[in-house]
């Protein structure tokens, strides 16, 4: 049974509204622990890129994960990964992306997903393989200090 709160997020969901989402679980660490609250918005799934944090509903299951990859002729499906993950997700339909996070809530600070700093991680844990956290931990130790910067 769908409760009313559900069945209201859904509904602002597809009407284009603007929702919050609260993430729970540690799939989306470092960057983004349990308890993060998102801003998320339905977008064509066209203007969907590597990189993008997508919401994916696959019955009653519910993740909030990167996009890893777009369908092509020869994959279809969209690819997710938590970024803590080292496998990717089971590949995904166009029906089963609901929506992106546009912002993260942050101190309080609603922080656009969009911004240099978060478009330069987004794009750079979704081309590589490994986990977020071995990925930070990998650029902590080349000391590459324009890129620790901006994460």
């Amino acid at each position: 049974m769908v409760s009313d709160m559900e069945a209201r997020f859904w509904k602002d969901l597809d009407e284009g509204r603007e929702v919050l989402f609260k993430a729970h679980g540690n799939s989306m660490r470092p960057l983004f622990p349990s308890g993060s609250v998102f801003v998320l918005r339905w977008i064509p799934l066209s203007q969907l890129t590597p990189g993008d944090l997508v919401l994916v509903s696959q019955g009653e299951f519910i993740r909030l994960h990167r996009l890893i990859h777009r369908p092509t002729l020869q994959e279809p499906g969209f690819i997710t990964k938590g970024d803590s993950l080292e496998g990717i997700d089971m590949p995904v339909s166009p029906e089963e992306i609901k929506a992106k996070a546009i912002a993260v809530l942050w101190h309080g600070k609603s922080v656009s997903l969009q911004s240099l700093p978060m478009r330069v991680a987004s794009r750079l844990l979704s081309n590589t393989s490994l986990s977020a956290g071995r990925f930070l931990a990998l650029l902590r130790k080349i000391k590459y200090p324009v890129i620790w910067a901006l994460l």
